[in-house]
């Protein structure tokens, strides 16, 4: 085989998406739509609910953290939120639902 005209096995084959893409000149399929930001902090208070309602008892705010995979600062917003809404409450011993 001439090694000029060799082509690698995984560079032959060519999938529906990529004709597809090829003939209309756009992508086969739509990139997923990325959550806004605002979207995620709206979310956030929800989730916290759900861990609190969860737990068998009280949780330490690294503990949410670390549940939640969130930043402090963000899920420190979501406590004070729901805090003063009456949804949850602060003891020494952690965070529950109020």
């Amino acid at each position: 085989m001439n090694q000029a005209n060799w082509v690698s096995p995984a560079r032959r084959t060519t999938s529906s998406d990529q004709v597809d893409q090829v003939r209309t000149g756009k992508p086969a399929k739509e990139p997923p739509a990325l959550k806004s930001e605002a979207d995620s902090v709206d979310d956030l208070p929800q989730k916290v609910i759900a861990v609190l309602a969860s737990a068998t008892a009280p949780q330490s705010r690294a503990a949410l953290r670390e549940q939640l995979r969130v930043n402090n600062q963000r899920l420190g917003d979501a406590l004070q939120a729901l805090l003063e809404a009456g949804r949850a409450a602060r003891s020494d011993l952690g965070w529950s639902l109020a």
